[in-house]
């Protein structure tokens, strides 16, 4: 899975108020998000696991959330 965070993740502490990016978001099997993965293709950008939230929970888990609105 793509790592959105880990390059940034030190220098963006406490930096940032809000973030938008565009995740894949399309309800898809776990071998459908394996194959985007590896690949270099337009899959790549829709993929987003079983409820569509797999790449948007894993960086939820890793920023600080104050609030949502």
């Amino acid at each position: 899975m793509a790592d959105l965070d880990g390059p940034l993740a030190q220098r963006l502490w406490h930096s940032v108020d809000i973030l938008l990016f565009n995740p894949p978001y399309v309800p898809t099997d776990n071998e459908e998000v394996t194959e985007a993965q590896s690949g270099r293709n337009i899959t790549r950008s829709w993929a987003g696991g079983q409820d569509g939230m797999q790449v948007t929970n894993v960086f939820l888990d890793r920023v600080e959330v104050t609030s949502f609105f």
